[in-house]
């Protein structure tokens, strides 16, 4: 005869109950044995975080299974840009939507798509800009568009700027930035 669903939530919360005493007890012994001996907390300690190192240093590659960022697993996957790129963003970013957009680049040339965190606390904005620029003069227009950057929004910090051809001959520049609140 199969439980049913009060049975069954009734033998769950009997196990749950179990478990938190367990835990509980646990937590007591460890308590009790860091008084005892300090040292073990130390060690323990120690332990947790070569754990950490290890969990981070095995999972580096975007493009595998995915990396830890600030203790939390992000699995990317790749996505096509306007046509002109293939770039890995987080899985779980989507698409702006359109008021939060207006909102958050009130300037009438925002970027062109906006992937966003779903708690819109990150963002990856892009836009394909057809400006035929000699190769002399990219170090020029990437710093005019950083200062643009700057003046919009004075918290910006630039960690990473690349420029690069492309195999159809365009020059694609990228500008890894961070606005701070």
């Amino acid at each position: 005869m199969p439980l049913s669903n009060f049975d069954y939530e009734k033998i769950f919360r009997e196990y749950e109950k179990k478990q938190m005493r367990t835990w509980h007890l646990l937590d007591e012994r460890r308590r009790e044995i860091y008084c005892l001996i300090p040292e073990y907390k130390i060690l323990d300690e120690k332990i947790a975080e070569l754990k950490r190192e290890r969990r981070r240093l095995k999972y580096t590659d975007i493009t595998g299974e995915g990396v830890f960022i600030s203790d939390v697993f992000v699995t990317f996957g790749p996505r096509e840009i306007l046509g002109a790129a293939r770039l890995y963003i987080p899985d779980t970013f989507i698409e702006m939507p359109k008021e939060v957009q207006r909102m958050k680049f009130p300037s009438v040339s925002r970027p062109q798509v906006i992937l966003t965190s779903l708690d819109s606390s990150v963002n990856f904005a892009f836009s394909l800009v057809d400006i035929r620029t000699p190769d002399s003069q990219i170090g020029t227009l990437t710093l005019q568009m950083k200062e643009t950057l700057k003046t919009a929004n004075p918290a910006a910090v630039f960690y990473i700027e690349e420029s690069e051809l492309l195999d159809s001959g365009a020059r694609s520049v990228c500008l890894i930035l961070k606005i701070l609140a």
